[in-house]
């Protein structure tokens, strides 16, 4: 994704990067919409079955994603009558392209593959994909009129490992799909708290982009996509290091020893990426994103406190305690930043700076409760 931006951002001139960018946002809702917590909650579902549950669950999840699909269609349509850069006639390759890369990004079945722990088998699929993604950006891309490709790269990019992923689990592990909403619809109904959950500690900067795209103009929406791929980077990264740490607490010596590692790891990381910030954009991007600098830095603090609090929240409050204090105050401040946004949404005052203040307060909020609750645990 960072080679894309960047063969992006010296192509395009930044209104033209702010059209792309919507395409780009709402592609990556979506796909956050779609994974719905499946990585982690797979996991849990998967331990201590046996392989003849695989096949069940695996076509539950799947009719779970057709469902969320079909959903986030209509969203996607309604959305676009009421937005103000999306203009299906005006776009319509880049509307199309979009739509493929969300029903492509929908059916990755990643999830199924982290719960059997067998995510190598998706390894090479997806080195593929995206290198054919970034090759065709390479080669096509040149100037507005060619914006459609990106979000078609990224189409290719999930559908090479998707349908590998499909494939594989219908021919070599003897699956077979069966037609079964019902089922699949109550499990989305009865764990919609898991959805708030997740979105809120992985992708909920996202959701902002949301708010920019409808009443922001494609320059803001530009450099908000400049600052959620950062965003979106780190959070890949900081999601990586609970699930790891529950995966393998067993074989761990001390796991306290790894808590304090990890955290003192990501902020050194973070110190010396805040030094380089400047040259990074300056060198990478151009002078014309030099607007994103400061929001990149307080984008830059959340990230640290967002990976703080996965790892505080999963691997120590809910291995040591229980999950559910985490999740229920996970879900209140999800829930604070969409009364935020409406309230923002209600009077307009809108720009990718008090989007990366109010994330960033809201985030500190959050970050202080779970240590509140990790120094009571502590001294009771």
């Amino acid at each position: 994704m960072l080679a894309l931006l960047i063969i992006c951002a010296k192509r395009l001139d930044l209104y033209s990067f702010g059209i792309l960018s919507t395409a780009l946002i709402i592609i990556q809702f979506a796909y956050i919409i779609s994974e719905w917590g499946f990585s982690i909650d797979s996991i849990k579902n998967f331990e201590s079955k046996k392989n003849l549950y695989y096949p069940k669950f695996f076509n539950l999840i799947t009719n779970c994603k057709i469902i969320l699909f079909l959903g986030f269609l209509i969203c996607f349509l309604i959305f676009s009558v009421f937005s103000q850069t999306v203009d299906i006639y005006q776009n319509r390759n880049l509307y199309v392209a979009t739509v493929l890369a969300i029903f492509f990004a929908t059916f990755n079945n990643l999830w199924f593959y982290q719960a059997l722990n067998k995510t190598n088998i998706l390894i090479f699929p997806t080195l593929i994909g995206r290198i054919i993604a970034l090759g065709t950006i390479y080669y096509f891309l040149h100037d507005a009129d060619d914006i459609f490709f990106v979000p078609l790269s990224q189409a290719i990019s999930f559908a090479i490992p998707t349908i590998f992923g499909y494939t594989y689990a219908f021919n070599k592990l003897g699956f077979r799909y069966k037609f079964g909403f019902l089922e699949s619809f109550k499990k989305i109904t009865s764990n919609f708290n898991i959805f708030i959950t997740t979105l809120f500690q992985n992708q909920i900067h996202s959701l902002w982009g949301l708010l920019l795209i409808l009443i922001g103009n494609p320059i803001q929406i530009a450099l908000f996509n400049l600052v959620d791929q950062f965003v979106r980077s780190g959070n890949a990264l900081s999601t990586l290091l609970p699930e790891v740490i529950i995966t393998n607490k067993k074989s761990m010596q001390n796991i306290n020893k790894t808590f304090i590692s990890t955290i003192l790891a990501i902020i050194f990381t973070s110190f010396c990426l805040f030094l380089s910030l400047e040259f990074i954009v300056e060198y990478l991007f151009g002078e014309k994103f030099i607007a994103a600098i400061p929001i990149l830095k307080l984008s830059l603090f959340s990230l640290v406190m967002i990976a703080i609090i996965k790892i505080i929240g999963y691997p120590l409050i809910g291995e040591l305690y229980n999950y559910s204090f985490f999740n229920k105050i996970s879900r209140l401040f999800a829930l604070s930043h969409i009364v935020l946004i409406i309230i923002l949404y209600k009077f307009f005052l809108i720009n990718a700076y008090i989007v990366s203040i109010a994330f960033l307060t809201l985030t500190i909020l959050y970050f202080i409760c779970l240590i509140f609750f990790v120094i009571k645990k502590k001294y009771e």
